[in-house]
């Protein structure tokens, strides 16, 4: 590892004239750039024929950085399939829900169960490990490109992934009978009696967006198995680049709050977690689909770390507008530096923009860089060589620990179950995690995203947001956690599911019900906001926190609740369920369950975090302006408070604790003003 902190652009040589190279070398040292990763979709000059490899490009590229001082990612170039391949292989084309096969064109057009295409992928991978493995400019490999994301489709469905399907279902059920049995395939006569009999979710029956018509625990084994599916594709590149080239790091980039693979069960294999982020991307691809915010990129920066628990990469930082057809607005002024402050303060030691110059063909014209079309640094380049000063003054901090005492849980089974069975229209797991997410993040408190089999021994706060799909092990632990003195928040939608995504036959929440203290009587989703009532909210509750009352709304789901041994913090006012418990809490051992039977508005998320934190000894936080984030990060024994304000407008903040900010030398106290799109970085004084 270099002693300053990674910073760097994703570069495309292949793109651009050899003369153009030192030039742009030249540029990156003026801008402070220190990495680039290259190659990740380069496959068609790497390979021009099945065989026959020319590195000598890349060496001449990697030759030119590196004596500017600058070292190289090199991208396994997997992702895009050359023409070549596809025209004598066409079978390794992937096949979406509806049974057709993409074309060539795209990119990520592969099955990721393809003998065929596993063959090509060593032959590649290997010759390019062998060649750069005494390369000194090379230091880490990315795997491949954003896994999961294929074209024509979110899954694949060809017949290679149906064979490789039933194989995986005997390995796990062992026999038809059980797998019959778990799945209730006695309805509508689905009974299997040889696994070659077993489908792939086809979409035989168009439904609109709401869920699938096949029995929901095919459809979540089938979600499991393409999940397992990318995680191998991925194990067969690292078996290779760990045998040949053991002195380098590998790393792979996610998306973030991408649904339709275990980014945990991925990242076991890496060294180091990298991820994609795009604040303003537009287009169904985004995690934010166009809809920006603050709390929801810190989100998934919080996912990302929560992986590996450890800080993480960000190996493609938008630096321009974005989009292959529709732009994202144009980073305003300062913006580029905040959200790479934003991501350094969630634990992000490395930063590379994509990209360093705006391609001028192909379908990312328009997905802007550093540089624009022109080759020409403006306003773009300084921020970026500006924000890259600052970032050596950090020095070591990038690094630091980020103490939380708070975790909220997102499982993956939970997702593709909903994903299978939405049950609300507008319930969105996602955002059900948003919102208590948000309610922490306006409060400043830090918080890890986590998965039902990370260890949460350590947090004091507990919170998971229907957890629909739930094993009996992880109730268990629950209950432990919670006698130890954990504070625990479920809400509706819980315990429904076991692990084959069958309804369970206890009262609702299933096995969390005597831990919660609270029986589900009845229940009702609300049709959209305005839809009228009682059907389509907003129903309103009553509140009575610690003696204060307020009404706040409820939205998507309602349960109606009946008590045993939970005190009732709630009630419902008005139709359907008028003065049943909304929001409840029970005392267990040394511990706390709260249960929330509805969607709370931001009022009434407010009101609740401050009693859990309260209840849970948990500080309340940082006060803050809106849209003025503040982060502590421990370094050397030491506080340093990151405060930022995504706001256009200056902002009156009272910083935690007196200090010299790090990125002016300024020394500052008490209340200060943080210019619109500004961010301070702040050691303490009172700190060792």
């Amino acid at each position: 590892m270099m002693n300053e902190p990674l910073f760097g652009a994703d570069y495309y040589p292949e793109h651009w004239s050899t003369e153009r190279w030192p030039v742009d070398a030249e540029l990156m040292q003026q801008a402070g750039i220190n990495t680039v990763r290259l190659a990740e979709f380069a496959w068609s000059r790497l390979e021009p024929r099945e065989g026959f490899f020319d590195f000598g490009w890349l060496d001449e590229a990697i030759k030119i950085l590196n004596d500017h001082g600058i070292r190289v990612v090199l991208g396994t170039p997997t992702a895009a399939p050359p023409a070549w391949l596809i025209s004598a292989h066409p079978e390794i084309l992937p096949v979406n829900e509806d049974g057709q096969r993409a074309g060539f064109g795209m990119r990520r057009h592969y099955c990721p169960t393809q003998p065929t295409f596993h063959a090509a992928t060593r032959r590649i991978v290997e010759a390019m490990a062998k060649h750069y493995a005494q390369n000194p400019a090379v230091f880490a490999w990315q795997i491949d490109n954003e896994l999961g994301n294929i074209a024509n489709g979110n899954r694949c469905h060809c017949s290679s992934c149906r064979a490789a399907f039933q194989r995986w279902l005997q390995q796990r059920y062992e026999s038809l009978e059980n797998l019959n049995r778990q799945w209730g395939t006695v309805f509508w006569s689905q009974e299997y009696s040889a696994w070659e009999q077993i489908p792939v979710p086809m979409r035989y029956i168009r439904t609109g967006g709401l869920g699938s018509v096949h029995n929901p625990g095919l459809y979540l084994d089938f979600a499991r198995f393409t999940s397992e599916s990318w995680v191998q594709y991925q194990h067969l590149q690292v078996q290779i680049l760990r045998e040949i080239c053991p002195q380098h790091l590998l790393t792979h980039n996610l998306m973030g709050l991408f649904p339709y693979v275990d980014y945990v069960a991925l990242a076991q294999d890496l060294d180091v977690v990298s991820w994609d982020n795009y604040p303003r991307l537009p287009g169904p691809f985004s995690p934010f689909h166009g809809n920006w915010s603050p709390s929801y990129v810190a989100m998934a920066h919080d996912l990302m770390r929560g992986l590996k628990g450890r800080t993480f990469w960000v190996m493609e930082q938008q630096a321009g507008p974005s989009g292959w057809g529709i732009l994202s607005p144009t980073p305003l002024p300062g913006e580029i530096r905040l959200w790479t402050l934003q991501s350094v303060a969630h634990g992000a030691e490395a930063i590379v923009y994509f990209r360093w110059r705006t391609c001028r063909v192909g379908t990312e014209q328009y997905w802007h860089g550093i540089l624009p079309h022109d080759g020409n640094p403006g306003r773009r380049f300084e921020e970026v060589r500006q924000t890259g000063e600052e970032l050596r003054r950090l020095g070591t901090l990038v690094t630091a620990s980020f103490p939380a005492e708070v975790a909220i849980l997102r499982s993956y089974d939970v997702l593709w179950a909903f994903e299978a069975q939405p049950t609300a229209e507008e319930l969105s797991y996602n955002d059900q995690i948003g919102r208590y997410y948000r309610a922490l993040w306006r409060r400043n408190v830090a918080v890890d995203l986590i998965t039902e089999d990370r260890p949460w021994e350590s947090y004091n706060v507990l919170i998971a947001p229907c957890l629909f799909v739930l094993r009996d092990d992880i109730a268990l632990r629950l209950r432990s956690w919670v006698e130890a003195g954990g504070t625990l928040v479920l809400t509706f939608r819980s315990g429904v599911k076991d692990e084959h995504n069958a309804v369970v036959d206890l009262p609702l929440p299933g096995a969390l019900r005597e831990l919660a203290g609270v029986r589900v009587v009845d229940y009702t989703a609300l049709l959209p906001t305005g839809a009228g009532t009682p059907s389509g909210g907003p129903e309103s509750l009553e509140l009575t926190i610690d003696g204060t009352l307020q009404r706040v709304s409820a939205g998507v789901w309602m349960d109606e609740l009946e008590t045993n041994g939970a005190e009732v913090l709630g009630r419902y006012r008005g139709q359907p369920f008028d003065g049943a418990p909304a929001v409840t809490m029970k005392r267990v051992g040394a511990g706390k369950v709260f249960y929330v039977s509805t969607s709370l508005d931001d009022a009434g998320q407010d009101l609740l975090m401050s009693k859990v934190l309260a209840e849970a000894k948990v500080s309340q936080g940082v006060l803050s302006p809106d849209n003025v984030e503040i982060l502590r990060r421990v370094h050397e024994g030491a506080d340093h408070w990151f405060i930022l304000n995504h706001g256009p407008a200056p902002q009156e903040v009272t910083i935690p604790a007196s200090g010299i900010d790090l990125l002016t030398g300024k020394a500052l106290a008490g209340n200060i003003t943080v210019n619109g799109l500004d961010a301070l970085v702040v050691r303490s004084q009172s700190s060792p």
